[in-house]
C-alpha cells in the first residue's frame, strides 16, 4: 500500500470491505495481480498460501491447465454478468470483468458474487413446483404455468390429457382459444381476465365452457393466482381448472324452478309455495284458495300437505299424493335423478265445489347450502279439462267426418277402374270423388284456419273486387246445391256495384261459411234469402249490413251463449247426423271481426235464424282496379314459359303432378327425388340458370329446411337470392316459421292450389329479377367513384366506400355483394391489403374483384392478379370498356 496515493488507498480499503470476491488477472500470463481481502480468505480456507502471482485457474479451480471457457471473458464478451459453477469451491457464482491497466499490466478485473443460497432456493421452488405438478397429476387436477414474459404454458398431465395438447403451449392464450377448447360467446372474457392477472391482479377466478379432446363443451371454473418478483411484478401465474358442469346444472335447475313460480302468479292459481324438504319447513307460500290453509295446517311441511291431500276426492288418488309429495317421496325421487313430481286430480273444496288441480313440486338441491328444497305449484285447470272434452269430442267427430269422404273416395276409386271403357260412369264417379275430396280438404281446411286465427297469423291480402263478382261466385256455389235439396234461395240484385278494396278469398269463406250453415240447417222445401241493408257510400268509404235469412230448425238459446267457440256443435236429434268441423261460426267471427266489421246472429228452435254482418270497406276507383288486379289466367302467365324450376319432391305422385301442371306453361322442371339432390343439381348448374326452386320439406336424406339452409350458405352469387318456395302438408304457423328461417321465401300448403303457385312463381321470379346485383366501389376520391358509378348505376345496385377498411364493413353488411371495383392507392388499407383480405375469407368467395389504378405498372398489374383479383383495369376507364369487363367478369368470361 506503499507509494499509493490516498485516493487509491480509498478504493482499496472498500474492495477490501466488500463481500462479493474482486480479483485482478494478468491478461497474458493469467497470473493473479491481486484479490481483495474477502476472496483471499476464502482461499486461505482453502489451504491457499502463495496467492499473488499465482495461475487464476490453478488458484480458483485447482486445475493444472488453462479453463476452456472463462467466465470473466465470457462477461466481458456478452457485456453483462454471467452464472458460473465453481466445482472446487461447490459454489454458483454471478461474475462479471471489465479490462484496465494495472500498474503496466495489460489486465482484467474480475467480480464475483457468491449466489449459492439464491440457486439452491431456486431448486427448492422448483422441486416443490415439480411435486406440485405430480401431485395435481395423481388428483386428476388440471393445472398449468403461465409464463408472462415468455407467452408460455406449462402444463400439467391432467391437462394434457384432458385437452390432448403437449407439455409446453407456445402464443398463451391466443394459441389456447385458437384450437377451440373456449367457447365462442366467452373468448373475449376468457382474454379480458388473463390481461387482468397479467396488469395486476393477485387473484380472480371466473366460470366459461371449455372444451376437452374427447368431450363438447362443459362449464368450468378458472382460478388465476399471480405470482410475483421481489419488485410486485407478475412474471408468473398458476392457472388451474374444475369442472363445475354438475354444479352448473344444479344451478340452473334452481334457477328454473324460481322462475316456474314466479309465472305461475296467475288467475286460476290456487297455491305457490317454497319449502324446504330436510327441514320440513315451508319457507314461503302464496295462497289463493280462499280456505287460509297455513292457518289451518301451519308451517310444517309434512302435516301441511297431508292436509292438502284431505281435498282430493279418490282414494286411490290421495295414498299416490301422500307416496310421492311427502317429503320422503321427494327425496327418494330426487337421489333417483327426478327433478320434477306432477299429479292432476279431482278435489272437493271447502264449500263443497269440486275443481280439477295441477298440482306440480320442482325437486331442487340448493347449490349453496345443499338443502333440498321444493317448489310448490297447484293451479285450478277445471275450465282446462272441460276444453280439453270439448276438443276430444271435436277429434271423435272429425274422425267419422274425414273417414266418411275418404271411404267414399277409396270405393269410387275401385269402381272408375272397373268402369274404364264406360266414360260417362267414369266422369260421373269422378265429379263424385271430387266432391268428397273438396269436403274433406274444407275441413282439414277449417282446422288450420282455427290455428292461424287464433296466433293470429292469418294475413288479409288487400285487393279491388267488384261486387257483381262476389255475388256471382255466391249464386255459382250454393243455387244448384239449393236446387238438389228442393231449397229455394234469392239473391237481392245490387242497385250499384262498387268496386272495393278487400281480401276476396277471406270475404268469400265468411259467406260460404254462413250460407253453408243456412243450406245444412234448412230442411227441404225451406227458403234462404241474400240481401243488402243500411248501404252508404262516401268518396272513398262503403259501409253496409249482409242480410242471410233461413227458415231452417234454428238453434237454442243455451246454444247460442256457446255458438261462437271452436269445436262446439248443438247436440240434438236433428244435427247429430249433419258433418261438420264444428269450426265455421268461430273462424267467420274471427275473420270479419279482423277485417274491422261485427256479426250479429238471432235464431229461434224451429223457426229460422237471422245472421248480420256489417262491414265497412275502402272504394276503389275504375282506373286503380284495373291497375290492381291479378290476371292469373290471362296474359301474366306467359311470363313463365322458359323459366327454369328445380322440383325437389320425394314423392313420385305429387312430383309427376307438379311437374306436369309447371310444363304446361312452358317451364323447364328439373326434379330432385330429396333434399341432397336438390343442392347437388343446384351446385352443378351454372349461375342464375335456376329461376326458382320448389321445396319440399319432408325428405329423405336432406330435408327441405336443411336443403334451403345448404343452398343459402353456398359461396356463389346466386345462392342468397333465388326464390326457394316451400310446398308442405306442415301447415302449421311455426311450419312456416321454420321454412321462413331457413331462407325460404314463401310457404305454400298442399294440396296446392295451382292458381297460387302461379301467382307465388310470378311474384318471386320478378322480385329477383328486378332487383339489380350489388357492386361495391372503393376509392378515396369521390370524383372517381362518382365516374364509376355513373357508368353503372343503371344497371347494379352501387354501393360506396373511402377505403379498405370501409369496405370490409360494408361486405359484412352486404353479404350478397357480387363484385368489388376497387383503387390501389387509399389509406387505411389499401387496394392490394383489401383483395387480400377479402381472398382470406371462405365467405366471400364468390365475391369478383376488379382492380384499377392511374399508374401503368405491368408488375403492379401481375400482382394484384396473383393475390386474387380477377380483372386488372387502368384510368381513366372507358365507360363501355368497363361495363363489358365487369360482365365478362361476372359470367365467368
Amino acid at each position: 500500500m506503499e507509494g499509493l496515493s490516498e485516493e487509491l488507498k480509498i478504493y482499496y480499503d472498500i474492495a477490501n470491505e466488500s463481500t462479493n470476491g474482486i480479483y485482478v488477472i494478468d491478461k497474458c500470463t493469467d497470473d493473479i495481480l491481486y484479490t481483495n481481502r474477502a476472496l483471499e480468505d476464502d482461499l486461505k480456507n482453502k489451504g491457499k498460501q502463495e496467492i499473488i502471482g499465482t495461475k487464476c485457474y490453478k488458484l480458483l479451480h485447482n486445475r493444472t491447465e488453462k479453463c476452456a471457457r472463462c467466465a470473466a471473458a465470457r462477461a466481458k464478451e456478452e457485456g453483462h454478468a454471467c452464472q458460473m459453477y465453481n466445482a472446487y469451491f461447490h459454489k454458483h457464482y454471478m461474475v462479471n470483468a471489465h479490462d484496465v491497466i494495472w500498474h503496466g499490466h495489460d489486465a482484467s478485473v474480475v467480480y464475483v458474487n457468491d449466489i449459492t443460497e439464491q440457486k439452491m432456493e431456486e431448486k427448492r421452488v422448483a422441486e416443490v413446483q415439480n411435486n406440485l405438478f405430480i401431485a395435481m397429476g395423481h388428483a386428476h387436477m388440471i393445472y398449468w404455468e403461465y409464463d408472462i414474459d415468455t407467452s408460455t404454458v406449462y402444463v400439467n398431465q391432467a391437462a394434457q390429457q384432458f385437452f390432448g395438447i403437449g407439455e409446453v403451449l407456445t402464443d398463451y392464450p391466443e394459441s389456447f382459444l385458437k384450437l377451440g377448447f373456449v367457447e365462442d360467446s366467452y373468448v373475449d372474457l376468457y382474454r379480458e381476465k388473463v390481461e387482468e392477472i397479467k396488469h395486476g391482479r393477485d387473484y380472480l377466478s371466473f366460470d366459461a365452457r371449455i372444451k376437452s379432446l374427447i368431450k363438447d363443451y362443459e362449464w368450468m371454473k378458472i382460478r388465476l393466482t399471480a405470482v410475483k418478483d421481489e419488485k410486485g411484478q407478475t412474471k408468473r401465474a398458476i392457472c388451474t381448472a374444475e369442472i363445475i358442469t354438475e354444479y352448473k346444472k344444479m344451478e340452473k335447475l334452481y334457477q328454473d324452478a324460481v322462475e316456474y313460480r314466479k309465472h305461475t302468479q296467475v288467475e286460476n292459481l290456487l297455491l305457490s309455495g317454497h319449502c324446504s324438504v330436510l327441514k320440513n319447513k315451508i319457507l314461503d307460500m302464496v295462497d289463493q284458495t280462499g280456505m287460509n290453509l297455513i292457518d289451518k295446517f301451519g308451517d310444517v311441511r309434512e302435516e301441511f300437505f297431508r292436509g292438502i291431500g284431505t281435498y282430493i276426492i279418490d282414494e286411490k288418488e290421495r295414498k299416490l299424493f301422500y307416496q310421492n309429495f311427502l317429503n320422503e317421496g321427494l327425496t327418494k325421487l330426487y337421489g333417483l335423478g327426478i327433478h320434477k313430481q306432477t299429479m292432476v286430480c279431482e278435489m272437493r273444496t271447502d264449500d263443497n265445489k269440486k275443481i280439477w288441480a295441477d298440482i306440480r313440486v320442482d325437486i331442487v338441491k340448493d347449490p349453496e347450502t345443499g338443502d333440498i328444497q321444493g317448489f310448490l305449484s297447484m293451479i285450478d285447470i277445471t275450465a282446462t279439462r272441460k276444453a280439453s272434452k270439448v276438443k276430444t269430442d271435436f277429434l271423435s267427430r272429425m274422425s267419422h267426418d274425414l273417414r266418411t269422404p275418404i271411404n267414399a273416395i277409396i270405393g269410387l276409386t275401385a269402381l272408375t277402374l272397373d268402369a274404364a271403357d264406360n266414360p260417362e260412369e267414369v266422369r260421373e264417379n269422378m265429379a263424385k270423388m271430387r266432391y268428397s275430396s273438396d269436403y274433406m280438404l274444407n275441413l282439414v281446411n277449417d282446422i288450420l284456419d282455427m290455428e292461424k286465427l287464433e296466433d293470429g297469423s292469418v294475413e288479409l291480402l288487400k285487393e279491388p273486387y267488384e261486387y257483381k263478382d262476389f255475388l256471382t261466385s255466391l249464386q255459382t256455389m250454393f243455387t244448384a246445391q239449393c236446387e238438389q235439396k228442393k231449397i229455394s234461395i234469392h239473391f237481392a240484385e245490387p242497385k250499384i256495384n262498387p268496386v272495393i278494396l278487400t281480401d276476396r278469398t277471406r270475404l268469400n269463406q265468411i259467406f260460404s261459411n254462413i250460407l253453408s250453415n243456412a243450406l245444412k240447417y234448412t230442411q227441404t222445401g225451406g227458403k234462404i234469402e241474400y240481401c243488402v241493408e243500411k248501404l252508404k257510400m262516401d268518396d272513398d268509404r262503403l259501409s253496409c249490413d249482409f242480410i242471410i235469412r233461413d227458415n231452417g230448425i234454428g238453434m237454442s238459446e243455451k246454444f247460442q251463449e256457446h255458438m261462437f267457440e271452436p269445436f262446439v256443435q248443438e247436440d240434438n236429434r236433428i244435427t247429430a247426423n249433419l258433418e261438420g268441423s264444428g269450426l265455421g261460426l268461430s273462424i267467420t267471427k274471427h275473420l270479419v271481426e279482423d277485417m274491422g266489421g261485427t256479426i250479429q246472429i238471432e235464431s229461434k228452435k224451429n223457426v229460422g235464424t237471422t245472421v248480420r254482418i256489417h262491414m265497412n270497406f275502402k272504394l276503389v276507383k275504375a282506373d286503380e282496379a284495373a291497375h290492381g288486379r291479378i290476371d292469373i289466367e290471362g296474359d301474366n302467365l306467359e311470363f313463365l314459359y322458359n323459366k327454369n324450376i328445380l322440383l325437389a319432391e320425394d314423392h313420385p305422385l305429387n312430383a309427376e303432378i307438379a311437374k306436369k301442371l309447371l310444363e304446361k306453361q312452358g317451364i323447364h322442371v328439373i326434379q330432385a327425388e330429396n333434399g341432397k339432390k336438390a343442392v347437388d343439381l343446384f351446385m352443378a348448374s351454372a349461375e342464375y340458370y335456376f329461376d326458382a326452386i320448389l321445396m319440399d320439406i319432408r325428405m329423405p336424406e336432406m330435408d327441405g329446411i336443411e336443403s334451403a339452409q345448404t343452398i343459402r350458405h353456398l359461396k356463389r352469387a346466386d345462392a342468397l337470392n333465388v326464390p326457394i318456395i316451400a310446398m308442405s302438408a306442415n301447415a302449421y304457423k311455426e311450419d312456416m316459421e321454420k321454412s321462413i328461417a331457413a331462407g325460404m321465401n314463401a310457404h305454400l300448403s298442399k294440396p296446392i292450389n295451382i292458381g297460387n303457385l302461379y301467382h307465388t312463381l310470378i311474384e318471386y321470379i320478378k322480385s329477383n329479377k328486378d332487383r339489380k346485383q350489388k357492386v361495391l366501389i372503393v376509392d378515396d376520391a369521390e370524383v372517381n367513384r362518382a365516374v364509376l358509378r355513373s357508368n353503372l348505376d343503371n344497371q347494379y345496385e352501387i354501393l360506396e366506400a373511402e377505403n379498405g377498411e370501409d369496405a370490409m364493413t360494408v361486405l359484412l353488411q352486404n353479404p350478397d355483394i357480387i363484385c368489388v371495383i376497387t383503387d390501389i392507392q387509399m389509406p387505411n388499407m389499401n387496394g392490394k391489403e383489401l383483395v387480400e383480405k377479402i381472398r382470406s375469407q371462405e365467405k366471400y368467395e364468390h365475391i369478383k374483384i376488379i382492380a384499377n389504378t392511374q399508374y401503368g405498372d405491368p408488375k403492379q398489374e401481375e400482382e394484384l392478379i396473383m393475390l386474387g383479383a380477377n380483372e386488372f383495369l387502368y384510368k381513366p376507364i372507358s365507360p363501355k370498356v368497363l361495363v363489358l369487363r365487369l360482365h365478362n367478369v361476372l359470367n365467368g368470361k
